[in-house]
């Protein structure tokens, strides 16, 4: 009798095993197969082509990442070269080339752009950035938050955030007519 209680005993410890793998399998699963939301200051883009991992870096369109920040892009089919602007900020970024320059200075990405489905995608989170965005992952929910900086109440575009920490910081150029201030030797901050 007391065998019997002792197999008993296993089989149900085994087949709980089996059902919380199981449930753990699906739950990944699920997971895995969930599209990825990327969401600017509260509000979801939609793009023509899903948002994609490539490389553990998440790709989204060029074009619509781009005017979502504001920008102007631009595409020179003859060198697969992509340039965006806004204001002062010119991003400038080659097919297969994983070096970027933002205001003629070249900084090399984790993923080069490449091409899904005839569009261009990019890293979200370095494009983001060079736009002067705070940028967040959500693995569980597979979602990219793309925020403003505030500043003061102000919403504010740096290319560096970590240079606002420095209190020596001083403005060296101003262009009057897009009210983009320069901080330090590259860092652009754009001050309502």
């Amino acid at each position: 009798m007391i065998m019997r209680i002792k197999t008993h005993a296993k089989m149900i410890a085994a087949l709980m095993a089996i059902v919380i793998f199981l449930s753990f399998a699906i739950g990944i699963g699920a997971n895995a197969q969930q599209p990825i939301r990327v969401i600017l200051d509260g509000r979801t883009l939609q793009f023509d082509v899903q948002p994609t991992i490539i490389n553990d870096r998440t790709m989204v369109p060029m074009r619509g990442i781009f005017e979502a920040l504001g920008a102007n892009v631009e595409w020179n089919e003859a060198t697969r070269t992509v340039t965006a602007t806004r204001g002062a900020l010119t991003v400038q970024t080659t097919i297969g080339n994983n070096v970027i320059t933002v205001n003629g200075v070249r900084t090399t990405m984790d993923v080069a752009p490449v091409i899904v489905s005839d569009r261009t995608l990019v890293p979200v989170r370095f494009i983001s950035e060079a736009f002067g965005y705070d940028v967040e992952w959500d693995g569980v929910s597979r979602i990219v938050s793309i925020d403003s900086l505030v500043i003061d109440n102000e919403v504010s575009d740096v290319i560096n955030r970590e240079d606002l920490l420095d209190e020596d910081l001083v403005v060296q150029d101003m262009n009057p007519d897009d009210e983009w201030y320069h901080w330090g030797s590259q860092d652009w901050v754009w001050i309502d």
